[in-house]
């Protein structure tokens, strides 16, 4: 009996990359290519640099979301007074 990989089959896409977001409690997007059906995908943060306290990053976190089949959005949820940008790392993984 051949054996196949279930995993290896179940992931049509990955894509990846970084955003920067330097307005005060400001958004950012990165445009995906090709585009990915937003019912079969996910994305996935990769934590932040920057931010007005990048000793306590968790003072100042980000988030992500999957805007549109094209579309990544990363948020900063805390207004950044000392005027940093934050660097936001993601990947959305799209399954069959």
């Amino acid at each position: 009996m051949r054996q196949s990989n279930i995993f290896y089959r179940a992931i049509k896409s990955i894509q990846r990359g970084t955003i920067s977001i330097t307005s005060p409690n400001g958004s950012a997007t990165a445009t995906l290519s090709p585009s990915v059906n937003t019912a079969k995908a996910v994305v996935i943060a990769g934590g932040y640099t920057g931010g007005h306290n990048s000793v306590a990053p968790f003072d100042n976190p980000a988030r992500v979301e999957l805007t549109n089949s094209t579309t990544v959005t990363a948020y900063r949820t805390t207004a950044d007074t000392g005027g940093s940008t934050s660097t936001v790392p993601w990947q959305v993984i799209e399954f069959y």
